[in-house]
C-alpha cells in the first residue's frame, strides 16, 4: 500500500502545500478574496477534523454555499474518507450544495487502474447521488511515474468510466503547471474545470484546453466558522442560481454553441460537411439514442434535432490532435482515424453507423 501525503494528511489543502510549485498551485494565498464571485464553498477531509473534531455544518454554512468532500483515494482497500458520510450528509442537511472528489492514485497498467479506481469511487458515494448533488471530481495532481501519454490514457479512462457510471460529464480538478508539464494535453476542455492556483491576482492560471474555469480553489488557509482546522476555500463561477443548477443538471452535452471552434470535433449530417452540425468538446463513450437527451445536431439545415449516434456523414477534426470515430460506443468496434485539421466524410462503414469517439 502507498503511503502519500494526502493519506495521512487527507487533504487537498495537504496536497497543495506538498506539491506547491510542481501543481502550478503557488505558495502564497491572496492578501484579500477576489472580487470574482460571490459564492464560496469549502473542500474538505479528514484533516479538517483534528483529535477527531467534527466539523459544525450549520456554522458552515453561514459564510459558505457549497462543500465538496472527499470521498476515495486510489483502488478499493487503498482509503476511503472515514468521515465521508457524516460530513456529507451535515453539509447537506445544512442547506449547502454539496459535491464529491476522488483522489487519483495513477499508475500501471494505466487504464485498468483508472477504471478500477473509477468504480471504486462510484461505489461509496453512489447511495448519496441525486439531485442538487454536484457532479463527480476526479483531483489529479500526481503523475506517479507514468510519461505524459501514459497519463493521458489514465485520466481519459477514469473520465469516461465515470461518465458512463455517474450519467454525468466530470469536473477535473488540477494545477495549471502540473497538468501542462505532466499531462501536456488540450483535448479536454469540454469538462468543467476546477482550478487550483493561489495567486493576488483576481483571476487563476488555466491549464492548456481550457478557456475558462467552473470552480477556483484560491486557498488552502481559509478560517471557516465550524471547522476548527484551516481549509481550502474556492469560488464558483456564477450565482448561487447557477450553482445549483450546475448541481441538479442530469444531461451529459457540454456547454456548445452551434460553431465550430478551435479544439471541437465537429459532425455533420451530410457529407462534405453539409447539412446541420454538432460540435463536440471532449471525447465522448456514448451519444445517447434518444430526445432529449442525446447529442444532436445543432444548427439549422438538413438533420437538425436528429441525434447524431448513427446519423453523422463527414466530420470535421478542429481537437488538434488524432480523434478516432468508432462504430460502437465505449470505443469500440471498427473505428476510423480522422487527423487533426482534417474534413473527411466518414467511410462506408463508419457513414450513419457512428457511436463515439475519442481523442488519441
Amino acid at each position: 500500500m502507498r503511503i502519500t501525503a494526502h493519506r495521512l494528511a487527507g487533504s487537498l489543502a495537504a496536497a497543495a502545500l506538498s506539491l506547491g510549485t510542481l501543481a502550478g498551485i503557488g505558495a502564497t494565498a491572496p492578501a484579500a478574496e477576489a472580487a470574482t464571485s460571490s459564492v464560496t464553498g469549502v473542500d474538505v477531509s479528514a484533516s479538517q477534523h483534528p483529535n477527531g473534531a467534527a466539523i459544525n455544518w450549520t456554522s458552515v454554512a453561514t459564510t459558505e454555499e457549497f462543500a465538496i468532500v472527499k470521498a476515495t483515494e486510489g483502488m478499493s482497500g487503498s482509503y476511503d474518507n472515514p468521515w465521508f458520510g457524516r460530513d456529507f450528509d451535515g453539509a447537506k442537511a445544512a442547506g449547502l450544495v454539496v459535491g464529491t472528489y476522488h483522489f487519483a492514485d495513477p499508475g500501471l497498467p494505466a487504464a485498468d487502474d483508472a477504471v478500477g479506481e473509477a468504480r471504486h469511487y462510484y461505489a461509496v458515494v453512489k447511495s448519496r447521488q441525486g439531485a442538487g448533488v454536484l457532479p463527480p471530481a476526479l483531483d489529479i495532481e500526481e503523475a506517479q511515474g507514468l510519461t505524459p501519454a501514459q497519463l493521458r490514457t489514465w485520466v481519459s479512462s477514469f473520465l469516461a468510466e465515470s461518465k458512463r457510471l455517474f450519467g454525468r460529464t466530470p469536473i477535473v480538478y488540477t494545477g495549471p503547471s502540473f497538468w501542462d508539464s505532466a499531462v501536456g494535453s488540450t483535448s479536454y476542455g469540454g469538462y468543467p474545470l476546477w482550478i487550483a492556483h493561489y495567486t493576488t491576482a483576481t483571476s487563476p492560471r488555466l491549464p492548456a484546453g481550457w478557456t475558462s474555469w467552473k470552480m477556483w480553489q484560491y486557498t488552502s488557509k481559509a478560517s471557516v466558522p465550524g471547522i476548527s482546522h484551516v481549509v481550502d476555500r474556492n469560488y464558483f463561477n456564477g450565482t448561487l442560481t447557477q450553482l445549483k443548477s450546475f448541481a441538479s443538471g442530469t444531461s451529459t452535452t457540454p456547454a456548445r454553441n452551434g460553431v465550430c471552434e478551435a479544439g471541437e470535433l465537429c459532425y455533420y449530417y451530410n457529407s462534405y460537411e453539409a447539412g446541420s452540425m454538432s460540435d463536440h468538446k471532449a471525447s465522448q463513450a456514448d451519444y445517447g439514442a434518444t430526445q432529449p437527451t442525446c447529442y444532436e445536431f445543432k444548427t439549422a439545415g438538413n438533420g437538425q434535432g436528429t441525434c447524431v449516434k448513427n446519423h453523422a456523414a463527414s466530420v470535421w477534426n478542429r481537437t488538434g490532435h488524432t480523434v478516432r470515430v468508432y462504430f460502437n460506443s465505449s470505443y469500440g468496434g471498427a473505428y476510423q482515424s480522422v487527423a487533426a485539421g482534417a474534413k473527411v466524410n466518414l467511410n462506408s462503414t463508419l457513414k450513419n453507423q457512428n457511436a463515439s469517439h475519442r481523442t488519441v
